[in-house]
């Protein structure tokens, strides 16, 4: 995988509001569920889902949260606890 927030583990702090995604339902908000893809086209369907997510928060959040890997978990890290709620509401 290319060097970005998937391949850096994350440790939320006291503060912050982990909603985990999963890597399949991250492949599935985006619209690709072929499992016969190269490595390449699995981190970009990756990383298209989670453009996506990023739009509708700009949108719909007060803060924009932060795409993590919690622990092998993708999911976005909120500052927000009415934000996350909402986001695992509409999107986990």
């Amino acid at each position: 995988m290319s060097k970005h927030w998937a391949n850096t583990w994350y440790s939320p702090a006291g503060d912050e509001h982990f909603v985990g995604l999963g890597w399949n339902r991250l492949r599935e908000l985006c619209g690709d569920n072929s499992w016969s893809l190269s490595v390449r086209e699995y981190e970009q369907s990756i990383d298209k889902a989670v453009a996506n997510l990023m739009r509708w928060c700009r949108t719909n959040c007060t803060s924009v949260p932060l795409p993590v890997n919690v622990g092998g978990t993708p999911g976005m890290v909120f500052m927000n606890k009415n934000d996350a709620l909402m986001f695992k509401l509409t999107w986990g």
